[in-house]
């Protein structure tokens, strides 16, 4: 729903799918990280943003429970 909702403000989209992995359903998302020789772009992402400032050295260092409190917060 948020890539649909996404295409829809008219952003860019990777193309995206409904999938099923080991009998799961899945949404397979096309690699949108890569330019069309396979280089890395830089792309910005949670971790990295709720990172700044805090000391976090991998995305297991923060509880995801308060994903929501921070992104909250952010638009104070």
């Amino acid at each position: 729903m948020a890539l649909d909702m996404r295409r829809a403000a008219g952003f860019d989209v990777p193309r995206y799918w409904a999938c099923g992995f080991k009998g799961m359903p899945a949404l397979a998302i096309e690699r949108f990280d890569r330019d069309g020789q396979n280089t890395l772009l830089c792309t910005e992402t949670l971790s990295s943003i709720l990172a700044s400032g805090m000391g976090l050295k991998n995305h297991y260092d923060y509880r995801y429970d308060l994903i929501a409190k921070a992104i909250d917060q952010s638009t104070e």
